[in-house]
C-alpha cells in the first residue's frame, strides 16, 4: 500500500460530495475541481496516476478471445435449440401415433361393448318368450357360453392391438 495509513483513513480523508462541497447553484467548475482532487487522492493511494482524457481500450487479444466465446457460445446455443426442436418433433410425432393408437383400441373397445350389449338385449327377449324352466336353463347356458367365447376374442383381439400400437411408437424412427 503506497499511502499513508488504511484504505479506510485515506477514503476518510478525501473530499466527499456532500452539500457542503457542492452548494446550491455550484458551477460545473467545481464539479471538475473536486473530480480532480478525488483523482489526486486515488493516484496517491494506487501510485498511479487517472488520465481522465484516454479512453480505456480493450486489447486486441482479449477482445479476439472474447468475440471467439461469444460466437461458440452462439454456435453452442444452436445446436442445443436444434436438438430441442427434434426432440419434440420427435415425441410429437410418438404421441400422435400413441394418440391413434388409443383411438384404435377405443373404437374396438366401444364396437365390443356395442355387441355385448345388443347379445345381452336379445338373451332377454328370448328369457320373457321362454315356455318352461327347462328353456330359460338352455337360453343361459348358451348366453354364457357364446359370452365367454366372444370376451375371450375381445380381449385376445384387444391386447393384440395395444401390442402393436406400442411396438409402433417405441419403433419410431428418431
Amino acid at each position: 500500500m503506497r499511502g499513508r495509513g488504511t484504505i479506510a483513513d485515506n477514503l476518510n480523508s478525501a473530499p466527499s460530495a456532500d452539500a457542503e462541497n457542492f452548494p446550491a447553484g455550484e458551477t460545473r467548475q467545481a464539479i471538475s475541481c473536486y473530480c480532480a482532487k478525488l483523482s489526486l487522492k486515488l493516484h496517491h493511494w494506487t501510485g498511479t496516476a487517472m488520465d481522465h482524457m484516454k479512453p480505456f481500450e480493450v486489447p486486441a487479444d482479449m477482445r479476439k478471445f472474447a468475440e471467439q466465446s461469444v460466437e461458440q457460445a452462439r454456435q453452442a446455443f444452436d445446436r442445443f435449440i436444434s436438438a430441442a426442436h427434434e426432440a419434440v418433433a420427435d415425441f410429437e410425432g410418438r404421441a400422435q401415433t400413441a394418440r391413434s393408437g388409443a383411438m384404435d383400441v377405443g373404437g374396438r373397445a366401444m364396437n365390443f361393448a356395442e355387441r355385448n350389449m345388443a347379445a345381452s338385449f336379445e338373451f332377454a327377449q328370448q328369457l320373457v318368450k321362454a315356455k318352461d324352466v327347462q328353456e330359460v336353463i338352455r337360453l343361459q347356458t348358451e348366453y354364457v357360453k357364446a359370452q365367454v367365447q366372444a370376451l375371450n376374442e375381445q380381449t385376445k383381439e384387444l391386447a393384440d392391438t395395444a401390442a402393436r400400437v406400442a411396438k409402433d411408437a417405441s419403433s419410431k424412427p428418431l
